[in-house]
Formats: C-alpha cells, sequence, structure tokens
C-alpha cells in the first residue's frame, strides 16, 4: 500500500526517477492511490501536464481511458482542459479515446471543455485526431456554443474550419452559438460566426434573436453588427 501512495504522489509530482523506480519494484500504475474513488496516477499527471510520467505509465500498461470516479473525467480529458497539448496528443497516439464523454449531467468531451477554456492547441489536436467538430453535450452544446459564449475567436476559427455548424441549436433551449456570444457581448465571436453563415433571424425557443439579447443584455456593438445583418427581426 504504501508504496502504491508513493506511485501516486510520484505521478501527481512528476517525478519520472522515482515513478520508474516504483513500477519496476512492482507498483500498479491502475491502482497507485490512497482509497477507492481517488483519481488514478495517469489522471493526475495529465492534469499536471506531466508528459514524461504519463509516458512512462502508458510503457507499463496504464488504462490510458480510466476516468476519475466521481465526475468520468479521463486523462484525456484532464490534459484538454489544463491546456496541456503534449499529453493530449501522448494520449491519442497511445489510443486514448478523445470522445469519451463525462458521466455528470453534462456529458462534457475533452473538445468542450478545450473549447470552453480557449486551448486551441488541444482543440486542433482533437480535430486532428478525428474528433467531430459537431459532436454534442446531453443538452445538445457543440463545441462552438462553448467557444462563442467565452469570445474564444481563434477556437471558433479552428472548429468553424473543421466543419462546425454556426446554426447548430441546443437542444434544451434552442440556443445557438450566435446567441450566446451575443449575450456575453462578444463581438468578434458574433462578426465570425456571421461571416461563417450563422443565421441573424434565429429565434430561440422563447422567440428571441440574438440581437433581442444583445439589447436586453446592453450590448450596443453588437446590437449595431446584428442590426446590419438583419434588420428585420430585431424584436421577438
Amino acid at each position: 500500500m504504501d508504496e502504491d501512495i508513493s506511485c501516486f504522489i510520484a505521478a501527481r509530482d512528476g517525478n519520472v526517477d522515482a515513478l520508474a523506480a516504483l513500477l519496476a519494484d512492482g507498483a500498479d500504475a491502475n491502482n497507485a492511490k490512497p482509497a477507492d474513488g481517488w483519481p488514478t496516477p495517469c489522471c493526475l499527471a495529465a492534469y499536471h501536464g506531466h508528459v514524461g510520467a504519463v509516458r512512462l505509465l502508458i510503457a507499463h500498461g496504464v488504462d490510458y481511458d480510466e476516468a476519475t470516479a466521481d465526475e468520468g473525467k479521463t486523462p484525456c480529458y484532464l490534459a484538454a482542459q489544463r491546456g496541456h497539448v503534449a499529453v493530449v496528443e501522448l494520449l491519442l497516439t497511445a489510443g486514448a479515446n478523445p470522445n469519451k464523454a463525462t458521466t455528470d449531467v453534462f456529458g462534457v468531451t475533452p473538445c468542450h471543455i478545450a473549447a470552453w477554456k480557449g486551448h486551441k492547441g488541444v482543440v486542433a489536436a482533437l480535430l486532428a485526431a478525428g474528433v467531430d467538430p459537431n459532436e454534442t453535450r446531453k443538452d445538445g452544446a457543440t463545441p462552438c456554443h462553448m467557444a462563442a459564449r467565452e469570445g474564444h475567436v481563434d477556437v471558433l476559427e479552428a472548429l468553424l474550419a473543421a466543419g462546425a455548424d454556426p446554426n447548430a441549436a441546443k437542444a434544451d433551449h434552442g440556443i445557438t452559438p450566435c446567441h450566446l456570444a451575443a449575450q456575453y457581448g462578444r463581438t468578434a465571436a458574433v462578426a465570425l460566426l456571421l461571416n461563417a453563415g450563422a443565421d441573424p433571424n434565429t429565434a430561440n425557443n422563447h422567440g428571441q434573436t440574438a440581437c433581442w439579447i444583445a439589447a436586453e443584455e446592453g450590448h450596443a456593438g453588437v446590437v449595431a453588427l446584428l442590426l446590419a445583418k438583419a434588420p428585420t427581426r430585431a424584436r421577438r
């Protein structure tokens, strides 16, 4: 047990020499953790961006798709969340599942969380590995929704270039990426979505257009931009 805990700590801290010695001495790469419910050494090493530790664990046969017990976050998800491109690429090369979603109420994939956080390099790596830019969470949100809400224009550009649908609507409220960008005053994101073919006249399930939402939130620049594209549907 002490050996397993030491392996857990070495992976967390990225101490490759200590980790190598422990694994050579018989530490269990998959189950080396203080107690049930704790993340695996690979999850910890991925979260902290320790490329060497992740590589060593993979070489010792670790299950690189084993997720955290609480929300089902895989090493790939955790590395994507933190923007660790090299770790994501390493895991993908080893065969990690880039589409495995969390087990919480949202069902978030690595691409969703990377888009939300603005990690363009991670999004690019996931797209290059074949991830569908239109993959959805349980509520129908795509990575485009996540990037638009936060105004990550460079991420939006990558997603749209890969074939993301600028008019994709969430299943729960019919909200499009343009609605979210307008709500949060992301003028550059709204402009990019419009240029990519987003329909400024689309209303959500409550009859609200992006212009209506932007006006309600007081985003004058977004309102002016949308009115120039859709002067006939400013109101619901």
